[in-house]
């Protein structure tokens, strides 16, 4: 492994480093010249194909659409909602008053013309809540955790032009509806089979052969622009900010050209005003009201009713501090129960964090992709910012039940839209792991047993009632104090998952741009500025049930410690900060890139990280500076947590053919009293 090459630097030897200069380390890595592998074509293409001819093509393509539009007349929204087809082809003008009903669906090709800022606030006068009976056009089971985005593009031929104007989530509708994006580039957020829920079947209707253009797009609960699928679509003179996951995510695409679009994530920290756990209460509510109205078994469902009380309560108290009085946190001394479940330290997002993530078909929640894939492809990043990507990353162990019998399913612990049970936090500290409990794991339980106390449930009453739900009988018991967690573990019924999310995503740490399994990708004239991770190290002593004598350590792939999905990487991630990340990529080209401010608190820091069988990459021209980890005082170092060091260009051994031109990398350093490594190119050969 390169890291047993490292050399162990100090303070003095980081100073001696930088006075010798870069180029004294090119140890490894190419110059542009690819020696005949047919690397130096990756650059040609994107001052060629991707660089020029893919844009060009959908200029002209945005010109024909608006003049087309054009000459087709205006109309309302709300006319063009009540006959798509009737009005295809039209200017659709949409005004404040147009967003406070639910989703605009964008079913039939249309040029939206925003003609005034928006504040989306939907359905403020029912909870925020999607009524399918009422609304029979978000009866799909796309809607089934809400309003999920405030445009839904479902169809070729498009235009949103906010024309100048800023759009919103209101205060209240951005605290009760945690899962969003502005724009969701198809008709559901989720392809088939995936995602915390059932969100439909027979392929999702994504956006093509569009433009969304001129206009900022502030306050979001999860993305500013998610999609999947979208192909041949221009993003071009936006202002993305204050969104807590991510400004621009697309898996699956192809044909994209993003211009003059700035990602500024948080610039102020503290605008996240819970953590995950409100938003795991929020969506357990419809499944818990479901059970409820259907007034099966009394004794489970007093108890559920109970449960549901108890929970409703903290949640209210928790936006009457945020919403009603406007405090930045919940009032510790008033409501301390909320306070205790879903203050938020820090005011930054608890999970992953992006500013444009690119990704294959599916879900970006499991580790860094290993593999080929097809998309997304033919991208162009050109003269865009991406700047204050911040995240303090928190871990939430999962409990996983152990398979017992050849082929049977390991599943862990969850709630039924796909919401960890945070056994961490709701057991007492000693070796036992008595259960303690709170208002949300109480009501998470309290459903399970109801739901225990069913038999025969149809396919359709298991959606409504189940969800995700795996809190088996055996959980039940150690809530209603009739065993130790630390018994369940120590019997073999159950093991603990590390490097996890409160929804079990892989922890991946925060990273400004992030490409995972494409291909013929150019990035060029951009700035990655102000990348930044304060979470802390993962949790590295025994839990409940676990041997006190053996320190917890994981690879992803021979244990049993980390998260199932996070191989090849090894240990914990979450405190991990990349300005670039290039994971399972073929032919990808940086062109005049500054990628400045890349810190992490307790994790590992890189500028450009090349792995997982990244191929043909190429850095030319650009700026790689102030590279910080490990700015604590304490240098951690566990066999969970990796020793902290700062690297400016990280190339591991699974990559071949990354080349680098006329790139400055200077301010690489390590902040730890303890000397983590700082090394200017990391080189694994």
């Amino acid at each position: 492994m390169g890291h047993r090459r490292y050399t162990f630097f100090c303070w003095f030897a980081v100073l001696l480093l930088l006075l010798v200069g870069v180029s004294l380390l090119l140890i490894g890595i190419g110059t542009q010249d690819d020696g005949g592998d047919g690397s130096s074509n990756t650059v040609s293409k994107c001052s060629t194909l991707t660089g020029t001819q893919l844009p060009a093509s959908l200029d002209a393509m945005r010109d024909a659409l608006l003049q087309a539009c054009d000459a087709q007349g205006s109309v309302p929204w709300a006319t063009y909602a009540a006959n798509p087809t009737h009005h295809r082809g039209k200017n659709v003008l949409v005004r404040d008053h147009d967003v406070k009903s639910g989703t605009l669906r964008i079913v039939q090709p249309a040029c939206i013309r925003v003609v005034e800022d928006l504040v989306i606030d939907f359905r403020a006068q029912h909870d925020y809540r999607v009524d399918p009976v009422a609304q029979p056009q978000y009866a799909a089971r796309a809607f089934s955790l809400g309003f999920f985005a405030g445009f839904s593009v479902e169809t070729s031929r498009w235009v949103i032009d906010l024309g100048g104007h800023t759009v919103v989530q209101s205060r209240a509708f951005y605290l009760q509806q945690r899962f969003y994006a502005h724009v969701e580039l198809a008709d559901r957020p989720f392809v088939d089979g995936q995602g915390p829920g059932d969100f439909g079947e027979h392929g999702a209707a994504a956006a093509s052969e569009g433009v969304l253009m001129n206009g900022h797009f502030g306050l979001s609960s999860h993305h500013a622009v998610h999609g999947n699928g979208a192909h041949h679509v221009l993003f071009e003179k936006l202002t993305l900010d204050t969104y807590d996951v991510a400004g621009v995510s697309l898996n699956d695409g192809h044909a994209i050209v993003l211009r003059q679009v700035e990602m500024r994530g948080t610039a102020t920290p503290g605008h996240v005003l819970v953590n995950a756990f409100y938003s795991h209460a929020r969506f357990l509510m419809p499944f818990i009201d479901a059970a409820l109205a259907s007034r099966r078994h009394q004794v489970a469902r007093q108890q559920l009713m109970e449960a549901r009380r108890v929970l409703q309560e903290v949640m209210d108290d928790a936006f009457h501090d945020l919403v009603t009085r406007r405090r930045k946190t919940i009032d510790r001394a008033t409501h301390p129960a909320a306070y205790a479940l879903f203050h938020n330290e820090g005011g930054l997002i608890d999970g992953n964090a992006y500013g444009l993530l690119l990704h294959s078909r599916g879900v970006a929640v499991n580790g860094f992709r290993n593999g080929p894939s097809n998309t997304p492809s033919n991208v162009l990043v050109d003269r865009c910012i991406i700047a204050q990507t911040r995240a303090k990353v928190v871990e939430v162990v999962a409990l996983q039940q152990v398979r017992r019998r050849a082929g049977g399913s390991a599943t862990h612990v969850t709630g039924p839209a796909g919401d960890v049970l945070r056994v961490a936090s709701i057991a007492n500290h000693s070796l036992d792991g008595r259960y303690v409990g709170d208002a949300l794991s109480d009501a998470q339980i309290a459903l399970a047993r109801w739901v225990h106390a069913q038999t025969g449930l149809t396919a359709a009453e298991r959606r409504r009632f189940v969800g995700t739900l795996r809190i088996n009988e055996a959980v039940v018991q150690w809530a209603d104090h009739a065993v130790t967690l630390g018994h369940l573990v120590r019997s073999g019924q159950f093991i603990y998952r590390r490097n996890g999310d409160s929804m079990f995503h892989v922890n991946k740490g925060v990273v400004g741009i992030r490409l995972d399994a494409g291909h013929d990708i150019c990035v060029r004239d951009t700035v990655v500025a102000v990348t930044t991770n304060t979470g802390l190290p993962g949790h590295f002593l025994p839990l409940a049930g676990e041997d006190p004598s053996h320190p917890v350590f994981y690879d992803g792939i021979h244990d049993v410690h980390g998260h199932p999905g996070q191989a090849p990487q090894q240990g914990y991630m979450g405190a991990d900060c990349r300005g670039i990340s290039v994971a399972a990529s073929v032919g990808v080209v940086f062109k005049n890139v500054t990628v400045d401010g890349v810190r992490s608190r307790w994790g590992q820091a890189c500028a450009a990280d090349m792995f997982n069988g990244a191929e043909k990459c190429h850095l030319v021209g650009g700026t790689l500076h102030d590279v910080t980890s490990m700015d604590r005082m304490l240098h951690m170092t566990t066999p969970t947590n990796r020793p902290g060091h700062s690297v400016g260009v990280r190339v591991t051994q699974s990559t071949s053919h990354v080349m680098h031109h006329g790139v400055d990398i200077y301010n690489i350093s390590s902040g730890a009293i303890g000397c983590a490594y700082a090394r200017l190119l990391d080189v694994d050969d």
